[in-house]
C-alpha cells in the first residue's frame, strides 16, 4: 500500500513538474542581438541566427533596423525580452526599440 501511494505522489509531482517546465518554454523570451558586419546586418536571437540583411554602404544602418524590426514586430514582440547593438553603437535607436518592446498591444 505504501508502494502505490509513493508511485502516485511520484507521478503526481512528475505531471506538475512538467507542466511548469512547459509553461516557463512557452514564455520563455530571448535577447535580439544585432552585429554589423561589412555590408551586413545579422540579427540572432541569444546564439540562434535568425536573420541577415544586406545594404548598400550609403544607406543609413539606423533606417535599416529600424524597418527590419517593423517588419518583424510581431514575432519580435512575441519572442525578444531585450535588443542589443553588440559592436556598434546607436544609444537613441536601441532605447527606442527596447521601449517599443515593452509597449503592449
Amino acid at each position: 500500500m505504501n508502494f502505490i501511494f509513493l508511485l502516485i505522489v511520484l507521478a503526481v509531482g512528475g505531471l506538475i513538474l512538467f507542466y511548469f517546465s512547459r509553461e516557463n518554454n512557452l514564455k520563455r523570451k530571448e535577447n535580439l542581438n544585432i552585429i554589423q558586419e561589412k555590408g551586413k546586418v545579422h540579427f540572432y536571437l541569444s546564439d540562434d541566427h535568425f536573420l541577415s540583411i544586406k545594404f548598400d554602404q550609403n544607406s543609413k544602418l539606423g533606417d535599416i533596423i529600424s524597418k527590419t524590426i517593423a517588419g518583424e514586430i510581431g514575432f519580435i514582440k512575441d519572442s525578444v525580452r531585450k535588443i542589443s547593438f553588440i559592436n556598434f553603437r546607436n544609444d537613441s535607436l536601441e532605447r527606442e526599440l527596447n521601449r517599443i518592446l515593452q509597449v503592449r498591444v
